[in-house]
């Protein structure tokens, strides 16, 4: 009988495939087990961060009697640490395994989204994105949709026909 040879090419590139496969794999799972308090404090820490770096940043526009390249970089720095704060809030929320720390983490970016500092205006998309995930996980979730109905609301009362039809599907889910 002939025997068989294995191609030594296609075992190497066989074996490299495993190892990647391998990796990925231990990346994922090292992902999907963080601790969301973990990044939730780590959030938080950015956040005092971010309230020195604003100050700082007040005082320097005051102190230039306006914006000049210093306090552009002070800008651009307190814009892209505020975009890193609201990623870890999020990398939390997807590491969270309980709906009532989920809904919590949820109302916590809701509320960064409305803030309206120097280094970020306020997001209402977001926002809403934010609620009505909440209803999502938890449909019976009073303030969530209070939240919402007083968007739709103030949106109809704005000008905004097409709102009201919302208001009434917001009121008809809480009844």
């Amino acid at each position: 009988m002939a025997r068989k040879k294995l191609n030594k090419k296609v075992a190497v590139i066989g074996i490299i495939i495993l190892a990647i496969l391998m990796m990925v794999t231990v990346l994922v799972i090292r992902k999907l087990w963080k601790d969301p308090n973990k990044l939730i404090g780590q959030a938080e820490a950015q956040w005092q961060r971010i309230q020195t770096q604003l100050q700082e940043y007040q005082t320097a526009v005051d102190a230039a009697g306006g914006p000049n390249e210093q306090t552009d970089k002070l800008l651009r720095a307190g814009q892209d640490a505020y975009v890193k704060m609201l990623t870890t809030y999020r990398q939390a929320f997807g590491c969270a395994r309980d709906d009532s720390l989920k809904i919590e983490i949820l109302f916590t970016l809701a509320d960064y989204y409305l803030r309206n500092n120097a280094f970020h205006g306020p997001d209402w998309a977001k926002a809403l994105r934010s609620w009505h995930t909440v209803t999502t996980i938890d449909p019976a979730h009073l303030e969530a949709r209070m939240k919402l109905l007083q968007y739709f609301y103030d949106a109809g009362d704005s000008g905004n026909r097409v709102a009201w039809t919302r208001v009434k599907e917001q009121a008809d889910e809480i009844m």
